[in-house]
């Protein structure tokens, strides 16, 4: 009966600091984000062979070759980055795949990061 005793006591122990541990590394990642990742001068190649450049500034505006596109943020996390144009369109830099979706032309691009 003291076997069964002990035993339950140290399962329940081993749960409670594996959930423990679980939590705090849960937390760590979701402090290890940082927003500036998506900042800088990314480059893509348009549905006419163009290379075209799209500028993330601080704020989050974005433009491309210098025109600013009057951008709003909508959403912000490490996977992508969503803003509204002036127009209405939605327009997702999604980093984990290195990609531009442009809601205006429905055209997803490859992009690669060139400068900060």
């Amino acid at each position: 009966m003291r076997k069964k005793i002990i035993y339950g006591a140290a399962a329940f122990l081993a749960t409670l600091v594996g959930g423990s541990i679980a939590i705090k590394k849960k937390k760590k990642q979701e402090k290890s984000f940082d927003p500036s990742q998506y900042q800088g001068v990314w480059s893509f190649i348009d549905d006419n062979q163009q290379n075209e450049q799209l500028r993330v500034s601080p704020t989050f505006d974005f433009s491309i070759n210098d025109h600013s596109l009057g951008t709003t943020l909508i959403e912000l996390n490490e996977q992508q980055l969503i803003v509204r144009d002036h127009y209405g369109y939605y327009l997702t830099l999604s980093y984990e795949k290195m990609t531009f979706y442009d809601e205006s032309t429905d055209s997803t691009y490859q992009i690669k990061k060139i400068g900060r």
